[in-house]
């Protein structure tokens, strides 16, 4: 991990807006349904809503799910309906293969569901003070991350990120761990106690990763905080 001092504190609020690089972030107006309350000099810089695809990250444990029932059942029955379409066990077969097939198309349809759910819970926001994530399927949940402390910043792509033309950014705090936590629905993420933006387009990412190094420096110079 790099290693900084920072020296008193020298820059104003004010100074962080007037910074060249911030002024290419104007504030953004918060909107009356903003689901959290400023802090006092708090703006926000950068307001994110994530990609539509990951309606289909969210929607993967079904999906797999799907597809296991498709090969190990709906194929091997629709098989055997097919040796025994001439005995009178056929007809019992062809309702087991519907009953299958209905159960596939539910399970394929809730994910779904659910998974759009996710989509519209899902906001990020940057500030001049801290990283907000809002997160959520049918209630949701707030998490902010003070600028000073953060540690790390870090893009991710794994194989479904790659597939569905995505990023990850894992925003690590000062002491953040790196070890394979579990995430309901997603698997395992390998980042615990992390504020991560999932659902970022690849192209945004690398901007957003800088944006928030470089609001983290001045933050630090602001509060002269040592780390």
């Amino acid at each position: 991990m790099q290693q900084y001092t920072v020296g008193p504190a020298n820059v104003s609020g004010q100074d962080i807006i007037n910074d060249p690089v911030i002024k290419n972030y104007p504030p953004v107006t918060p909107p009356p349904d903003l689901p959290f309350r400023l802090q006092e000099g708090e703006l926000i810089l950068k307001a994110i809503k994530p990609s539509r695809r990951i309606i289909v990250k969210f929607s993967f444990s079904g999906i797999i799910t799907t597809l296991f029932i498709f090969l190990f059942f709906i194929v091997p029955v629709s098989l055997s309906f097919v040796s025994s379409a001439a005995h009178s066990g056929g007809s019992v077969l062809f309702l087991i293969v519907i009953g299958f097939i209905v159960l596939v198309l539910i399970i394929l349809l809730v994910s779904v569901f659910f998974g759009y759910l996710g989509y519209k819970k899902y906001s990020y926001w940057i500030t001049n003070h801290r990283t907000i994530g809002k997160r959520g399927i049918i209630g949701f949940t707030i998490d902010s991350m003070p600028l000073e402390n953060i540690a790390d910043v870090i893009v991710a792509r794994g194989i479904i990120d790659r597939i569905l033309g995505i990023s990850t950014l894992y925003i690590q705090p000062i002491g953040g761990s790196g070890f394979m936590v579990p995430v309901r629905g997603l698997g395992m993420n390998r980042y615990g106690g992390t504020n991560n933006f999932m659902g970022i387009n690849p192209v945004d990412a690398p901007e957003i990763q800088q944006l928030i190094f470089h609001l983290r420096d001045l933050r630090k110079r602001e509060t002269g905080k040592i780390l």
